[in-house]
């Protein structure tokens, strides 16, 4: 039976020993919440990107549907690829799937009141929010030229107003649209990515300017969701739907032919089978980080309640002396370690209500924001708990091993060198784990310096991006030859613009698209693909971005041939070619089928999708005047002072297209990193948080071990020791926990490097890194084991024998 007024008694006592020390109960109760706090701010993050379900109804039964063509599969993401409208209007027709919805990513400008905005847009098919089980929390959905806003955009744009309902506004500058519904507040969409409208198929037709988009099968930039009938499952779903495309397929034999499709449960927002490989370990790498920074802060309680155990030696050798059991006694002292630890489960609850308004105003979107629910209560408490349990039942044993007659007798003075070696293994312990975590986030940090240094190819210096959009939305190859050739005239004469080019992306954002090639007199192996990353590029673009032409030329203003004109990286020159000259060769655009272009230039290899890919082969489509929205401005001096004049130039009325971003490119460059650097940030303060823990411990303990050798001091003195052998005595003591520890700390993060290889660039420079370590450690050791060696030096003898 539970005697619950002996509980009610240990833990009124428990509470008034923290009132008696509030120095020790905050600063044990500020431990336990840093490291609780750091591993439950990532869990909930995690929790929000990986574990929490999609924001639709019965999430269980939810799929993600993919095609793809099954010659070009060689490994599970290649099975990964969009669908056509037409293919999913036939695909939802199976069986095995209770609804199918369709969606394509849409860039769009809107206009409220006369104000443009750019916002995300979702093209959708008329059963996606039926489907998601998430019906409008305002309005209806179906009729003509009719949007659904987020609620969100709603809330923000329009007030909130229901009267909104119903209104019109300029949807890409010229459509007007109406809005007919909104989204329930609770629904936050099903990417990461916050949409702002919903737009149906029906009216994409003039919005997204295709004429063509619901009835072209090779238009597979379509995305895929369903829920899967009652019975069914995954694998059932694939075998039934891979049943209707092969019908496709014989149907459809130019456009279907070979087409697969694949089935995966759609568990959480981040799709795992698309960007599992790239978000997973960072995300293990952060939750492992703070792990280790929860197990020093559990090792740095563990020894402070050990020493206050044994400070405390005389008042429980009484409470046996008295009658008391050692098991009562035991159970005092971990109610007492307990009430602490959740003491600082209530700060970091407290502290993860903030979190939320955190993750807004950083701008992460509202789907991966994380969501501060029971789950994550229920975390912060339960590890909070663990640890007081933890960390908090071995001391309370070990204190109690004792002679209660030498505890009276001695006062609880004596330590006991088996305790001594325990908090000294504690001590060496955190210092282990904090030079684990510290040398980790070294090579991070040098891992971003050399991703930083390194060439991409082009001259990064004196170089203006700006990116445009077509606010009619059509793709119109007039329209945009029309607009660059204005851009290059306009901005060409500004003062101190050297050279204006444009491109389809601007460098360090993306590689392009893929597009299918054809090479006369290349034969490709039997699982080779034939699509290479394409960029479509106007005139001097190479010579605006600073890449050397290799071999040939690039195409110029002067150039009259109205059939592309191709140039080629030197990785797809060496791929394709060997040792041939590719200049004067051709190219079939699309395939063997496809249009005929010229090779007039192999250009120097440049980094264009990210600093830490190596380039890849691709070839350039090189148009007369067209051939992309990003203007490229090469400057004569600093680019800052020449955004203001571009603006100026752009702005004006009679230019067709709108002008979305405008940066520098070491501005680029500098957000091509921002997510290494992150990571590196993080790792790195949790590394200086957990040292700086690790000091205090080393301090504690040499204070201690100090403070019980006062006898031993006084009569070193007494017989002639110097202060400064004493002093070298007490740094001694403390310099052997750390060098124990750094040492076992640095092999740590040198296997730890050896999982993580991956994740760094170039060279992660050990030794640089082993002398920064040393340096760190020998700092932290002698602040730690000053203060207590210069009061053992201050021990007078006489005094020391006395007070023994």
């Amino acid at each position: 039976m539970i005697d619950w007024s002996s509980i009610s008694r240990d833990i009124t006592y428990a509470l008034r020993a923290m009132r008696r020390s509030p120095g020790f109960t905050l600063a044990t109760v500020a431990t336990i919440a840093l490291g609780v706090g750091a591993n439950a701010a990532v869990f909930s993050l995690l929790n929000a990107l990986l574990l929490q379900p999609l924001d639709t109804e019965r999430p269980e039964e939810m799929v993600r549907v993919y095609t793809s063509e099954g010659h070009a599969i060689r490994n599970d993401q290649d099975r990964l690829g969009g669908s056509s409208y037409a293919d999913y209007l036939d695909l939802r027709e199976s069986r095995a799937l209770a609804g199918l919805a369709a969606f394509m990513p849409l860039g769009a400008t809107v206009t409220v009141d006369g104000a443009p905005s750019r916002i995300e847009t979702r093209v959708v098919s008329d059963d996606y929010f039926t489907v998601l089980g998430r019906p409008p929390f305002l309005g209806s959905w179906g009729g003509a030229r009719e949007v659904i806003l987020s609620h969100a955009f709603w809330s923000t744009t329009l007030g909130a107003d229901p009267s909104a309902i119903g209104r019109t506004m300029q949807l890409n500058g010229r459509h007007t649209v109406v809005i007919a519904g909104v989204t329930s507040p609770q629904f936050k969409g099903i990417e990461m990515s916050d949409v702002s409208l919903y737009l149906s198929f029906a009216d994409a037709r003039e919005v997204v300017g295709r004429a063509d988009l619901q009835t072209d099968r090779g238009e597979r930039t379509v995305r895929l969701i369903g829920r899967l009938a009652p019975g069914a499952t995954v694998g059932s779903a694939e075998l039934s739907l891979n049943g209707v495309m092969r019908a496709l397929a014989a149907e459809y034999p130019a456009q279907n032919a070979g087409r697969e499709v694949a089935v995966r449960a759609a568990t959480s927002i981040v799709p795992l089978e698309l960007f599992g490989p790239a978000v997973i370990p960072v995300g293990v790498l952060v939750f492992a980080a703070t792990l280790v920074m929860l197990a020093i802060s559990g090792v740095n309680v563990a020894a402070v309640l050990l020493a206050r155990t044994i400070r405390r030696r005389r008042e429980l050798a009484v409470r046996l002396s008295l009658g008391a059991s050692r098991g009562r006694i035991i159970r005092q002292l971990v109610t007492e370690n307990l009430a602490l630890a959740l003491v600082a489960g209530a700060v970091v609850v407290a502290l993860l209500t903030f979190l939320p308004r955190v993750a807004a105003w950083v701008g992460m979107p509202l789907a991966v924001r994380p969501v501060i629910d029971l789950e994550v209560l229920g975390y912060a408490i339960a590890v909070a708990v663990g640890v007081g349990l933890l960390f908090g039942v071995a001391p309370a044993m070990l204190g109690m091993r004792a002679d209660v007659v030498e505890s009276l007798r001695d006062g609880g003075l004596n330590t006991g060198h088996r305790r001594a070696r325990t908090q000294s293994v504690l001590v060496s312990a955190q210092i282990a784990l904090s030079m684990l975590l510290l040398v980790v986030s070294a090579a991070l940090l040098v891992s971003l310096n050399n991703q930083q240094r390194i060439d991409p190819g082009f001259v990064v210096d004196r170089l203006v991006v700006a990116t445009f959009v077509d606010p009619s939305g059509d793709s119109d190859a007039a329209r945009e030859e029309a607009f660059t050739q204005l851009a290059v005239e306009r901005l060409t004469a500004l003062p101190g613009v050297t050279s204006v080019s444009v491109g389809s992306m601007a460098p360090l954002t993306s590689d392009g698209y893929r597009s299918t090639i054809g090479i006369p007199g290349y034969v490709a192996g039997p699982d080779e693909e034939m699509d290479v990353p394409t960029l479509t590029t106007g005139p001097h673009y190479f010579r605006t971005l600073g890449i050397p032409m290799v071999r040939g030329r690039e195409r110029g203003t002067d150039d009259r041939a109205e059939f592309p004109l191709v140039v080629v990286n030197q990785s797809m020159a060496r791929r394709y070619w060997g040792e041939r000259d590719p200049v004067g060769a051709q190219v079939w655009l699309g395939g063997s089928r496809g249009q005929a272009a010229e090779v007039i230039g192999v250009a120097a290899d440049a980094r264009f999708r990210s600093l830490a890919e190596p380039p890849k082969p691709t070839f350039f489509v090189q148009y007369r005047a067209g051939g992309g929205t990003s203007v490229l401005i090469r400057t004569s001096g600093d680019p800052e002072p020449m955004l203001l004049g571009v603006r100026g130039a752009m702005a004006r009325n009679d230019v067709p297209f709108t002008l979305v971003q405008l940066r520098t490119m070491p501005e680029i460059l500098r957000s091509s990193l921002s997510a290494s650097r992150a990571v590196s940030q993080v790792l790195l303060v949790l590394g200086i948080l957990a040292i700086l823990l690790a000091s205090v411990g080393l301090y504690g303990v040499v204070s201690y071990v100090t403070a019980g050798r006062t006898r031993e001091f006084g009569v070193r003195l007494a017989l002639g020791a110097t202060p400064g052998s004493i002093t070298r005595l007490v740094l001694g003591y403390g310099a052997r926990l750390a060098v124990i520890g750094g040492a076992v700390g640095l092999v740590l993060g040198v296997a730890a490097l050896r999982l993580i290889e991956t994740m760094l660039f170039g060279t992660w420079a050990g030794a640089p890194l082993g002398v920064i370590v040393a340096v760190v450690l020998g700092a932290v050791t002698l602040a730690a084991c000053a203060v207590p060696a210069i009061r053992a030096t201050a021990v007078s003898p006489a005094s020391a024998l006395r007070a023994e």
